[in-house]
């Protein structure tokens, strides 16, 4: 069984472009070449369109791909078919990802769980019906999109312009979350709403999960609280009678700080995922302190950036005991699109092993784009040169030009902040030392980090540690 559907690229940064290619022609297993126009609703970007055919949850994968770039504006549609509904994937830098389920006949169908959450929060005050209602719909994104929609006649998808609420446009198809979710939702705690957590928070509350969360800031908390999030200024009294328990915060001390207050107050195989990245030796004392207090630890720091953890398309490395799985795979599908279950006991973290040398890897790319165009640009070369040279060859890296292409669009909103990367940097480092290994570029890549702190770029996108390269006084 196939379905059809279309990718709009609104907006993508010129070095973007072959990267997008790239990207939706490994989801559908054959050459892509996408015609490329100018966006005149934002100059310097282009901006294509591309009809696809491939079995349900292309459309899924398609925008797993794309939604990892903060920089690029996108749609992605897939027409129902005889054995799955419709999809609706819009994606921007500004908000992030909506995606939407569509009927036989075109309505959104929005799960009977998100509607009671909007009138609920409509009854005490908290919002209007309407926005709520519009949230739901996708309105905020089809306002921000609609100037750089272009449809040419015979558009194969009619539906995706604008949504406007009247009766002629949308009806409401209620979907009840018991057709998608047989055994229930979860309760699930989640403590610590930075970048990569309330991201999380939001993608298990839209999987019908009961979600509570707790941030040592309460009120960069608050906003999830118009996703149906329950916001709790204590973090026992969140994870009180929760099915598990989410950690997500910057370092092993912070951790092991709040769990020696919560953990006590947690029934016996309650189950806790300790997503955030601390370590192998931080990591084995928090399995320890689990471990005191009967609880189903697992060892599962997480892959990704803020936009792929607000997308839900995380990759979560797991390591555990086998009775925490039948909870913790729901959790895992929700907040992540690929699950790595790595065999040994969570107390001798595999799978932040693992992570170090993920992290290693994702970071010597991130340097790598800084001194690629810093070079570049210091000997007269154009930027854009390099990447037409090393376009669809084996030096050709994704991830290489998505931090390229932050540099050279000069908005360093984080995804994934300096001075979070020179934490990890150093935890890398600490792990090499551990083994006896030197990492010579890792050392030299922490010196880099420190410095663009030094020079104010710490809570910037860690592309910024461009900056660090720079002669004094430069600024680009």
């Amino acid at each position: 069984m196939t379905t059809r559907g279309v990718l709009y690229v609104h907006a993508a940064p010129r070095a973007l472009c072959p990267h997008v290619e790239w990207a939706v022609a490994g989801v559908l297993g054959v050459r892509v070449s996408l015609d490329w126009i100018r966006q005149p609703a934002a100059p310097g970007t282009w901006r294509a369109e591309f009809s696809w055919q491939g079995e349900p949850g292309t459309a899924s994968k398609l925008a797993s791909a794309l939604r990892g770039w903060h920089m690029l504006r996108f749609e992605v549609t897939a027409e129902p078919c005889a054995s799955a509904e419709g999809e609706r994937y819009s994606a921007t830098p500004e908000l992030g990802i909506f995606h939407a389920v569509i009927g036989m006949h075109g309505d959104i169908l929005i799960p009977e769980d998100r509607l009671r959450a909007a009138m609920l929060r409509a009854r005490k005050g908290e919002a209007e019906l309407e926005s709520e209602l519009s949230k739901l719909l996708g309105k905020p994104w089809d306002d921000e999109l609609e100037p750089f929609r272009y449809a040419g006649e015979g558009a194969p998808v009619r539906w995706l312009h604008q949504v406007v609420l009247t009766p002629r446009r949308h009806s409401l198809a209620v979907m009840s979350s018991d057709t998608h979710d047989t055994s229930g939702p979860l309760t699930v705690a989640v403590l610590g709403t930075g970048l990569m957590g309330g991201g999380m928070a939001r993608s298990l509350a839209a999987a019908g999960h009961r979600v509570r969360v707790w941030n040592r800031t309460i009120s960069r908390a608050q906003p999830l609280a118009d996703y149906g999030i329950q916001v709790i200024a204590d973090p026992a009294e969140a994870a009180r009678d929760a099915d598990a328990v989410i950690t997500m915060l910057l370092d092993g001390p912070a951790v092991l700080d709040v769990m020696r207050t919560v953990a006590p107050a947690l029934p016996d195989g309650t189950v806790w995922a300790q997503t955030s990245t601390v370590g192998p030796e931080a990591q084995a004392e928090l399995a320890a302190l689990g471990a005191e207090h009967g609880l189903l630890f697992l060892d599962s720091p997480v892959l990704g950036s803020k936009p792929v953890a607000e997308a839900g398309q995380l990759t979560v490395l797991v390591a555990g005991p086998p009775e925490a799985r039948p909870v913790a795979a729901r959790i895992f599908d929700a907040i992540g699109s690929n699950t790595v279950w790595i065999e040994g006991d969570a107390a001798d973290t595999p799978a932040s092993a693992l992570k170090m040398v993920l992290n290693l890897w994702v970071l010597t790319i991130n340097t790598a784009a800084g001194e690629i165009i810093s070079l570049a640009r210091g000997v007269g070369v154009n930027p854009d040169r390099f990447f037409d040279a090393i376009k669809g060859g084996a030096f050709d890296l994704p991830y290489l030009r998505t931090k390229s292409a932050v540099i050279l669009g000069g908005d360093y909103t984080p995804s994934f902040t300096v001075r979070a990367a020179h934490k990890d940097q150093r935890l890398i480092l600490a792990a090499a030392q551990a083994a006896g290994i030197r990492l010579d570029q890792a050392e030299a890549a922490a010196e880099r980090f420190q410095r663009a702190i030094e020079l104010g770029h710490g809570d910037e996108d860690m592309a910024a540690a461009y900056f660090a390269g720079l002669p004094d006084g430069a600024t680009q």
